[in-house]
Parts: structure tokens; C-alpha cells; sequence
């Protein structure tokens, strides 16, 4: 399915640690476009959904009326079960804000979001941009930049197994781009994705 949007909006996407963040963020300044951080909305649809939460985990999750998210992440990460039914109550959220959002810009948009697809988001973009980086570099970045455990790493990762075989979308023009090296490089490829896109 084609974009919704006549104007440019850019799907910036891959696992947790490859730096797809940083990518989203320096295409929205050099375009000057919108940037929008999806993830982040994730924060905002557990303040939302926090009695939902609650009723669903127990209350050892909520306090005050506030999520703790270590705790709530410990349980979601080692469950499949557990993962998909927290994200049955905060995807719906976080894909309606997403889209009321950039309904809202006239300009271009960057979606800077891990879960694109899987929350319904394919057919907002006219761009995709899939980020990739090797395990280890993704490892070290996760515990440097959030302090992240082990156990906790390992279980981000085993849910995000699967994330690529989800990136199949015939109408959203695609480019892939590894993120191992440094910023130079990393530059020099946008700029080239860029230029290959046209915008």
C-alpha cells in the first residue's frame, strides 16, 4: 500500500543498539524534516495505559499510578506470551498518536521507530530506511548508552529476532545501511541514500 501522505515521510527502523536513533535524527536536521520518535511514545502510551497495565500484570508494575518499567521490561523480555500482551494494550496507542502526529506536519517526516511495521505503520511511509549493525556492536552500544544486563540485552534481542523477515513492502522505496563503523562513514552513506531517493 502506498504512503497515505503525498509528502515525503521516512521510515527509519532496525534492532535494539544499531543506531537507528542517531540515523533518524540526523536525516530529519539535514532534510529538515519533522522527527518523530516512536519508541518514545511508547513512554507516553504507558502513562496512558497504566490501570491497563496494571490490570494485566499485577500491581507490582504500578506505583502511584506510574510504571516501572525495569520491572515491567523483566517480565516482557522473557516471555513471548507476556510481550505480546503488553503490546496488544500499548500498540494501538502508540500507531493512533504516531499517525495523528504527522497528519498534523506539512512538511517531511522521520519516524524513528524499532516496531515500524509491526505496529501498522508500513503504509505512512514513501521511505524506509532499514538500519543494520553486527551483535556485538549492538551489545556494547546497549550497555554503554542505557546500562543495560546481560540478561536483560539478551532478552531485547530474542524478541527483536524475527524484525527483518517483516520488511517486505512493495510500494515503500527500501534501502538497507549497515551502522559498524564511525560517524564519517555513516555520513557518507546517507548522504548517498539521500541522494538515491531524491529528496
Amino acid at each position: 500500500m502506498k504512503s497515505v501522505f503525498t509528502r515525503p515521510v521516512i521510515g527509519i527502523t532496525g534492532p535494539a543498539g544499531c543506531g537507528k536513533s542517531t540515523i533518524a535524527r540526523f536525516l530529519a536536521e539535514r532534510l529538515g524534516y519533522v522527527y518523530i520518535d516512536v519508541d518514545g511514545l511508547g513512554h507516553e502510551a504507558l502513562e496512558k495505559k497504566a490501570k491497563d497495565i496494571e490490570n494485566a500484570f499485577g500491581n507490582g508494575v504500578v506505583c502511584d499510578g506510574i510504571v516501572d518499567r525495569r520491572k515491567l521490561g523483566k517480565i516482557v523480555f522473557s516471555s513471548v506470551h507476556e510481550l505480546a500482551k503488553l503490546e496488544s494494550i500499548v500498540h494501538p496507542y502508540i500507531s493512533k498518536r504516531a499517525i495523528a502526529i504527522v497528519s498534523k506536519n506539512n512538511g517531511g517526516v522521520v519516524l524513528d521507530a524499532a516496531l515500524l511495521i509491526k505496529l501498522g505503520l508500513a503504509d505512512v511511509c514513501s521511505h524506509l530506511l532499514i538500519v543494520k549493525a553486527v551483535v556485538p556492536i549492538r551489545f556494547f552500544r546497549l550497555i554503554r548508552r542505557d546500562g543495560f544486563s546481560l540478561s536483560r540485552i539478551l532478552g531485547i534481542f530474542k524478541s527483536q529476532r524475527n524484525l527483518y523477515s517483516q520488511f517486505f513492502l512493495p510500494d515503500v522505496d527500501t534501502k538497507y545501511i549497515s551502522n559498524n563503523w564511525g560517524k564519517k562513514r555513516l555520513v557518507e552513506k546517507l548522504d548517498r541514500v539521500i541522494a538515491l531517493w531524491g529528496l
